[in-house]
């Protein structure tokens, strides 16, 4: 029996032993917390939340702090390389967007290759969803809300360079007090994104560069329906709590009906032939842009019946027929004119591309093959001519640049796709095309024109409206985010000239007439307008 009361007392005490070591530890669970410095070349997982809770805030400490990521161009020509790390891009993006933009062709055209240092990053997950993720400083002392009652964190490091890490300081199933939160509504009614602040904080509003169930977005009100009272980037005093509701403008062409390539793709392009003068000195080369016998064939008859049709401009036959005749040597830069125009009329109801590709729904379905590159480059050789040049401006300032100003903004806001050609020197002739989709007001009351630009088409295909157009209030000037300051341009919304060169040979020819005449017309505004300017810079000088 004592032996018994022996054992029982040993166990007893085991038993105490054991709870003054377990208990602690179930009774507190550690917030998770990496390493510092975290490892290289691994991955580490950690949950944490609040059980039953609808939502909660996770802090991070102030030293918490990743590994950026790093971009190397190569230049394939020459091997000269250049790196950036992820925030100098993105500084390069918000402060020389034509240095941005030329390295993006670059990739895109295949003379720039990238690698890319993925840096360690810290991605927060509830379920299916990745709520977001996190590099570099992106984290020190926020607390974030995750609309979840739990979330799951994974640390991915790559294989060179550690940081800190990362320190969750508080877990909260409500707002502790002195944070405050700005929630963002895509849709007019759910929070889709709730982001927090510490009282008196100073936030950015987020960014709204992006098109909702084919709406562009413009900007955020702070009621449900109201007008745009902020703008992406601008300051937010953090005194409260805000709601903010993104507020849209329709736009006339959808991400649908717009191609999945732009006009930098290969299959444009034959290949390339140096023009030299006789001295041997190279000029530039032309670019042989691909069209079938089949197409040229009915590019050469379009024409001869439609100036067949026009005796007295065979003037300007010569010159369309001498142009056509030099297929595939054609000098343009690239098919933006094909890829508008072919786009605009799909949109209009007046040609039929779909068909091309067997079971395409839509433009966004097709690719750019041989067939669909011809088809497109036939288009693009009736508008390098100019044909339909129903409005023509030059000189911001001058009269006829704000009246052109004024109607085409008019123009786009009763609803009518526009196809606008511009030029950024000092020279009559533009030289890029693109149509301008939507337009509206913004806070600072700048005229804005929404548009789809084939150098842009992959971002158009991401639901980004990149390419916009900014008028001034008084309609004098135009500048573009994308190509800057805008010398002349012309427009027109009036398609209709283009029914004479249906590619398939059923084209109304007798709808060149109406185009003719608007051309002819649109010409001698030019040259009054050019010889108003050669005299007013004598009189200035």
């Amino acid at each position: 029996m004592r032996n018994v009361k022996k054992a029982i007392a040993v166990l007893l005490c085991a038993v105490l032993t054991l709870c003054c070591f377990a208990f602690p530890g179930a009774a507190e669970k550690a917030l998770p917390e990496s390493e510092h410095p975290y490892l290289n070349d691994f991955t580490a997982e950690w949950d944490c939340g609040v059980p039953g809770a609808k939502g909660f805030y996770l802090t991070f400490s102030k030293d918490t702090v990743f590994e950026w990521g790093e971009l190397t161009f190569t230049n394939i020509t020459n091997g000269e390389t250049e790196t950036y790390t992820i925030p100098e891009w993105r500084e390069l993006y918000e402060t020389d967007r034509d240095s941005y933009i030329a390295i993006s062709v670059l990739i895109t055209v295949g003379v720039i290759k990238v690698d890319e240092k993925p840096g360690d990053v810290l991605t927060l997950t509830c379920g299916d969803e990745e709520i977001d993720s996190f590099s570099g400083d992106e984290l020190a002392g926020r607390t974030l809300y995750i609309p979840h009652e739990s979330v799951h964190l994974t640390l991915t490091t790559d294989a060179e360079g550690t940081d800190n890490g990362f320190t969750v300081t508080g877990v909260s199933a409500s707002a502790p007090e002195g944070v405050k939160t700005i929630s963002y509504s895509y849709d007019g009614k759910t929070a889709e994104k709730i982001v927090c602040y510490s009282e008196g904080e100073t936030a950015t509003a987020a960014d709204i560069g992006h098109v909702y169930d084919g709406r562009a977005c413009i900007g955020w009100s702070d009621t449900v329906g109201g007008k745009a009272k902020y703008d992406a980037g601008d300051e937010i005093a953090m005194t409260k709590d805000f709601s903010l509701y993104a507020v849209y403008e329709d736009i006339i062409l959808k991400p649908e009906e717009a191609y999945n390539f732009d006009n930098t793709y290969d299959p444009f392009t034959v290949k390339s032939y140096p023009i030299t003068k006789p001295s041997g000195e190279e000029l530039f080369n032309y670019i042989p842009y691909y069209m079938t016998k089949e197409d040229y064939a009915a590019l050469l008859k379009n024409l001869s019946k439609v100036y067949a049709l026009s005796p007295s401009m065979y003037p300007f036959a010569g010159t369309d027929l001498a142009l056509a005749a030099s297929y595939p040597l054609r000098s343009f830069m690239g098919s933006c004119y094909g890829i508008s125009i072919t786009s605009a009329l799909q949109h209009l109801g007046m040609i039929d591309m779909l068909p091309i590709q067997a079971g395409a729904q839509n433009v966004r379905d097709l690719e750019p093959t041989q067939e669909l590159v011809s088809f497109i480059n036939y288009y693009q050789a009736q508008a390098m001519r100019g044909m339909i040049m129903d409005n023509v401006a030059v000189k911001p300032g001058s009269t006829n640049y704000t009246l052109q100003l004024r109607q085409l903004y008019d123009t786009v806001k009763a609803g009518n796709l526009v196809r606008f050609g511009f030029s950024l020197l000092q020279n009559p002739t533009p030289n890029h095309e693109i149509l301008i989709i939507g337009a509206y007001d913004d806070l600072k009351g700048n005229h804005v024109l929404l548009t789809y630009d084939s150098n842009y088409g992959s971002y158009f295909a991401q639901n980004d409206i990149i390419t916009t157009f900014v008028i001034s209030p008084d309609f004098t000037y135009m500048e573009s985010e994308q190509y800057n300051y805008v010398y002349s341009f012309y427009w027109s919304d009036d398609f209709s000239g283009f029914e004479s060169f249906n590619v398939d040979g059923s084209g109304n020819l007798f709808a060149f007439q109406k185009s003719l005449i608007a051309r002819i017309k649109a010409l001698f505004a030019l040259l009054k307008e050019l010889l108003q300017t050669k005299i007013d810079s004598a009189a200035a000088s």
